[in-house]
């Protein structure tokens, strides 16, 4: 293990070594499944189809403690074409106040990814990334699949 002050870095070369199920990063992934099923049951099928997506990249990405192998690149493409969707949706917002709810909530995503490259971020990225790059994200899904329409089908 690599030791950056009291923040204990788990070795990326253990190829056997998995995250717990109860894990944060991956019980954080608990509000897009929840909002996969909003998205469902209010047929808003491409939100539904993306968040599929992201779940079935992101979970066994975190689960292997994200280890650069080919499901990184899917998860990678996944959640950059799922926030990708949320900044075009900002275009079809349907007041004044859910923009600024869906530009808040993705300004604040995206300030957590910009960080999560900083070594000063390395000591919170257990807490940060399921915070900011799963629970706020599934927030601003919400927020879409409630108040807004789909764009596709």
């Amino acid at each position: 293990m690599l030791d950056k002050g009291d923040y204990v870095v788990p070795p990326l070369h253990d190829a056997h070594r998995n995250r717990d199920w109860a894990d944060f990063h991956v019980i954080s992934h608990v509000p897009f499944a929840c909002v996969m099923a909003l998205a469902m049951y209010k047929q808003f099928y491409e939100i539904a189809v993306l968040i599929t997506l992201v779940l079935a990249t992101s979970i066994p990405y975190h689960i292997g403690f994200e280890r650069r192998t080919m499901i990184s690149y899917f998860d990678n493409f996944t959640a950059f074409t799922l926030s990708m969707y949320g900044n075009v949706q900002l275009f079809f917002s349907p007041s004044g106040l859910i923009l600024g709810i869906n530009l808040s909530l993705g300004t604040v995503g995206g300030i957590i990814f910009i960080l999560g490259y900083t070594t000063a971020f390395a000591p919170y990225y257990d807490y940060m990334h399921p915070v900011g790059l799963h629970i706020i994200p599934a927030i601003w899904c919400t927020v879409v699949v409630l108040f807004q329409r789909p764009l596709l089908f």
